[in-house]
Formats: C-alpha cells, structure tokens, sequence
C-alpha cells in the first residue's frame, strides 16, 4: 500500500496511535503493550448530498473495522511491524 494510515490501539488503556503510510512506509511512537492494528487507504469518492467531496477507504475491513492484526510493542524493541494489505 503506497499510502493511507496506520493505527495502534489499546481501547483498555485509552490508547490510539495513528500514523500516515507514504511510500509504503511508517513511522512512529507506540506505547508498549498488545496493540490492535487497523489499516486505511482512501480515495476520492462521490460527493456528498451536498456537493462536498468524500473519500472512500479502498482497504478490506478486515484490516480496519473488523481487523484481527496485533502488535506486540515493547519497549526494548525492537519494533517493527510489516503487515501485508488488500484491497
């Protein structure tokens, strides 16, 4: 995925990470802890009912609303994570 964004959450902790993907790429800062992974890319959808654009997340849910991707971040590290996205 060449861009989009990423998300790390902990809903237990009150913890939600987000980053944007460029070039097929992240980077950033995670709390340590079991993450759930939701990934994201958009494109232009049809306007709204008023005129105004949209967007339209072109990623499958299962890697967003009904994601079962996890992270395991730690601490020491290291902490990198590459999940394989379709569409």
């Amino acid at each position: 995925m060449e861009t989009g964004t990423i998300s790390f959450a902990d809903p237990g902790k009150g913890v939600n990470v987000g980053m944007e993907v460029t070039a097929g790429k992240y980077s950033g800062k995670v709390p340590a802890g079991d993450m759930r992974v939701e990934i994201r890319s958009f494109t232009a959808g049809p306007p709204d009912t008023m005129g105004n654009p949209t967007q339209v997340n072109v990623v499958a849910a299962e890697f967003n609303d009904q994601s079962k991707l996890t992270a395991a971040v730690t601490d020491k590290g290291p902490n990198s994570f590459d999940f394989k996205v379709t569409k």
